[in-house]
């Protein structure tokens, strides 16, 4: 059996995604050029602001879309989004259920039917006060793990832990500080060198976890 926190990321032009399924895709933003036609008049506007120069956040916003657009079987540029009363983002006529994260050059994709999912991808990088924030948000046992942990190491634990957090919150969609949720289950997980990421989903039945390489 294939263990999911070492990920298979395959090609795949029709997913079927059963109820109880989570599908994550994998998307190169510095490998895409997607037109930023795709987008709403707000995600154009928000890119505008950014000076229109930010490829990667044109090419995770528009590749979300195509993505969705695979299970929908409706144009990309056609899908509303609204915001769930936390700020969590949802289609706003679809029971279709997903999650973005990007960081770097990667971008990250939850997809599920029935349940809510939350994904978070982080690079692998220094961290300023790391002690501190580990007491705050993981508590003291993590906070002691790490400070006896080689700095390499201690990096990389750090960022497991910051998104598994971050992907529990974000299934809950309670935000970061807001009030500790509890889901259905975890995974941490590392999608390229260099980057940790986690997946967390609502409970449920048994599930499977699928991974898939984006490609307009």
């Amino acid at each position: 059996m294939h263990d999911p926190s070492v990920p298979d990321w395959r090609r795949c032009d029709k997913p079927e995604l059963p109820p109880a399924a989570i599908h994550l895709w994998r998307l190169p933003l510095d490998r895409l050029e997607l037109p930023a036609t795709l987008l709403s008049p707000e995600e154009q506007r928000r890119l505008a602001r950014l000076g229109g120069r930010d490829h990667r956040w044109r090419n995770a916003h528009a590749g979300l879309r195509l993505v969705l657009a695979r299970y929908l079987g409706a144009p990309a540029e056609s899908l509303r989004f609204q915001q769930q009363p936390g700020g969590k983002p949802c289609l706003a006529d679809q029971p279709l259920q997903f999650n973005l994260s990007h960081a770097g050059e990667l971008a990250l994709v939850a997809v599920a039917r029935q349940m809510a999912v939350g994904v978070d991808l982080e690079r692998i990088r220094p961290v300023g006060h790391h002690q501190r924030i580990a007491r705050r948000l993981f508590g003291p046992g993590v906070a002691a793990e790490l400070a006896a942990l080689p700095e390499e190491a201690a990096r990389e634990r750090f960022f497991e832990e910051w998104t598994l957090l971050e992907a529990r919150q974000k299934c809950s969609g309670n935000g970061l500080f807001g009030r500790r949720a509890a889901v259905g289950g975890s995974l941490s997980f590392e999608p390229a060198a260099g980057f940790k990421a986690a997946l967390a989903w609502e409970a449920g039945p048994e599930l499977e976890i699928r991974f898939f390489q984006f490609a307009p």
